[in-house]
């Protein structure tokens, strides 16, 4: 590693560089400013997304959302607070325990979904650009890898 490269932070940077794109993508994207899409954040927009593929299948709980995100429970608590406050996700007592809320997408989210799925794409695909398909698995080799290393 050379002195002036550091893993933690080239990670972190990229990340909010990520975040910050994401975001401003929503705002530019037609349609998307004011109302709606502005009180989503990129790990909200995320969430979404993942319970819309997840729909109808197996319930999905918060503990699901705190393992596929890999955030703590306070930080999954925060964010269903905010994305159930924004009437995005109703979390309701499950049949086999009422300790355990199911998470479910309201009908406002399902109709947000396709222009959220857009953005992320986009900004999926502008991250990816001048990248091969090559350099893009190494990539994600190298990310698993350090994640398991540091697990």
């Amino acid at each position: 590693m050379t002195e002036d490269r550091n893993i933690a932070v080239a990670i972190k940077n990229l990340a909010n560089q990520f975040h910050r794109y994401m975001n401003a993508r929503k705002s530019e994207a037609v349609g998307l400013t004011g109302g709606d899409f502005d009180q989503v954040t990129d790990i909200q927009a995320r969430i979404v997304s993942y319970l819309f593929e997840h729909q109808g299948g197996v319930p999905v709980y918060q503990r699901d959302i705190e393992k596929r995100f890999n955030i703590r429970r306070s930080t999954a608590t925060s964010t269903l607070k905010r994305i159930e406050r924004n009437s995005l996700i109703r979390r309701s007592p499950s049949a086999e325990d009422a300790r355990m809320k199911v998470i479910t997408l309201t009908a406002r989210a399902r109709r947000m979904y396709p222009r959220v799925r857009e953005e992320i794409e986009k900004a999926e695909r502008q991250a990816a650009k001048n990248l091969s398909d090559v350099e893009l698995a190494l990539f994600f080799r190298v990310i698993d890898t350090m994640s398991k290393n540091i697990t």
